[in-house]
């Protein structure tokens, strides 16, 4: 693996223990809502912007919510609708 794999893997874990999206974390991390596309994409950093992404990471913590959701996991759209009558458009 990599240094881009090795980051984007710690962004990817970062995203999912956080239930952020990854414009979310680009927005917040660097400014910048496609950074986690790029890297996806095969994209590559500056050291600079990677020690940034690191520091963040390492630094972050979330505002308090009172009504958080226990886990980020979104029903499946099978599951969504679960009642017997039919939804409509």
């Amino acid at each position: 693996m990599n240094t881009r794999e090795n980051l984007l893997a710690e962004i990817e874990a970062f995203i999912e223990r956080h239930c952020m999206s990854q414009t979310e974390f680009g927005l917040q991390a660097a400014r910048d809502r496609a950074l986690v596309t790029r890297l996806r994409a095969g994209g590559d950093v500056t050291t600079a912007m990677a020690d940034r992404l690191r520091a963040f990471m390492s630094t972050y913590r979330p505002a308090p919510c009172p009504k958080r959701r226990r886990s980020c996991a979104r029903p499946a759209r099978s599951e969504e609708h679960t009642s017997e009558t039919p939804v409509t458009p």
